[in-house]
């Protein structure tokens, strides 16, 4: 069974985007995101903290040579969901 409201969050476009390109890295910075989803810095640093509110990603904040630095990766919870996701996209496509 498939939780349907963890279900309908990640299926939102940006944030799927965002938790395919950590999906496949190990952790990121912001520049690497921007890059990536060419998304507005708005909207990741929005969706970033959405999917960190649902303990789907771990955002790292640091200083390093007098600079602030962020870095993303994707939780063990989010790779989880990402495959539960994935389970239940191909079990709906399967009934097409």
């Amino acid at each position: 069974m498939f939780d349907s409201d963890i279900l309908a969050f990640i299926h939102e476009p940006a944030r799927l985007h965002l938790l395919l390109c950590l999906n496949s890295v190990r952790e990121v910075d912001f520049t690497f995101l921007l890059n990536a989803t060419r998304m507005s810095k708005g909207n990741i640093s929005i969706q970033m903290s959405k999917l960190s509110d649902q303990g789907l990603v771990i955002i790292r904040k640091f200083i390093e040579n007098n600079k602030s630095r962020t870095l993303y990766c994707i939780s063990r919870t989010g790779r989880n969901q990402l495959i539960t996701y994935k389970s239940a996209m191909l079990s709906l496509l399967k009934e097409v």
